[in-house]
């Protein structure tokens, strides 16, 4: 799996936030520290049992630092990204 492939929400580009006219224009956004985060997905449950599973934000420090955001372990938004344009 790529780094980015955890914090790339499975919706698509759109669900990142960032302005409509910019995905219209070809240009994604992808997180970074996926695997990072995916490890603290699978963790989880092993420090907050069901609370895992609800709405919990995470962090990456050292190399860079980012939060996730987290819901029933998936990530629904990284503070950390890049833009490429694909047009």
């Amino acid at each position: 799996m790529f780094d980015t492939a955890f914090t790339k929400p499975a919706t698509g580009g759109a669900s990142f936030r960032h302005p409509r006219a910019l995905h219209e224009a070809g240009i994604k956004r992808y997180g970074f520290h996926g695997l990072s985060y995916e490890y603290l997905a699978q963790v989880l449950p092993d420090y907050l049992g069901a609370a895992a599973d609800g709405r919990v934000i995470v962090a990456h420090l050292g190399n860079g630092a980012s939060l996730c955001a987290l819901h029933r372990r998936h990530s629904v938004a990284t503070t950390m990204g890049l833009h490429r344009w694909t047009g």
